[in-house]
């Protein structure tokens, strides 16, 4: 990793990190993440390298009713990551993303 990233990452706090870390293991894409968190791309694929994190969800189209069920928890406020985990699935197999 460069000198460049390591200085622009030193300047992102640790929480931050951590949940970028946890939406890419749910397989949120990463432009959304950026936009989401208000950090740059190049920012997030730099955590992606430096933590070596792949997303450990399999993908797969979800039945009806599974993305009515995922629908009404995103109404309820909660998040892509935990719906995510919850289903087994890719964040990106349940929701649109536009970036």
């Amino acid at each position: 990793m460069s000198k460049k990233a390591e200085k622009v990452l030193s300047r992102c706090s640790f929480k931050t990190i951590e949940t970028v870390v946890k939406d890419i293991e749910a397989g949120v894409p990463l432009k959304e993440i950026a936009k989401r968190y208000k950090l740059k791309y190049r920012q997030v694929v730099w955590i992606k390298e430096k933590y070596k994190v792949k997303c450990k969800l399999p993908s797969r189209r979800l039945t009806k009713k599974e993305k009515e069920f995922a629908i009404v928890l995103k109404r309820k406020g909660l998040s892509d990551r935990y719906i995510a985990n919850l289903l087994g699935v890719k964040a990106s197999c349940i929701f649109t993303y536009r970036a």
